[in-house]
């Protein structure tokens, strides 16, 4: 509520069936959250995320 997205909307990105979100809905969610972009890709999944890519 708090991003203004529809609960659709972060329930499809929680559980894996929206999987590459579109940079607009990941601004809603950080602001949403109160915290800047850094800080919501500066957490252990996402540095997890891109080692196993490379």
């Amino acid at each position: 509520m708090l991003a203004g997205l529809d609960s659709s909307t972060i329930t499809s990105i929680f559980y894996g069936k929206s999987k590459n979100p579109g940079i607009v809905t990941i601004k809603y969610i950080y602001g949403g959250l109160d915290i800047s972009l850094y800080d919501f890709f500066n957490d252990d999944l996402f540095k997890k995320m891109i080692m196993t890519i490379n």
